[in-house]
């Protein structure tokens, strides 16, 4: 029988702007958590690797121009994307 604490996995918790959350919630299916103002994202690494990779292609749909320059949505995916980094390039 496995160790009870090999089964549990870490849970991170990203904290997000409400017009992040949104944004967020607009742009692909995520699980959004609110606690009184503020806004989470909760989830184990795997999440967050998936997240990031569902950004990217966001990002190469929508958020880039026809240089590969980013317009204001693009901008916006990169900061997603940067917070989300942290958690799985830790």
């Amino acid at each position: 029988m496995e160790h009870p604490d090999h089964a549990k996995q870490d849970i991170f918790k990203v904290k997000l702007s409400k017009s992040e959350a949104l944004f967020l919630k607009d742009l692909i299916s995520v699980d959004i958590v609110q606690q009184g103002a503020d806004f989470y994202v909760l989830g184990s690494r795997g999440l967050y690797v998936d997240l990031l990779d569902k950004l990217s292609d966001k990002l190469s749909e929508i958020g880039l121009d026809d240089k590969d320059i980013p317009n204001e949505k693009g901008l916006r995916v990169e900061n997603l994307i940067d917070k989300f980094s942290a958690i799985v390039y830790d």
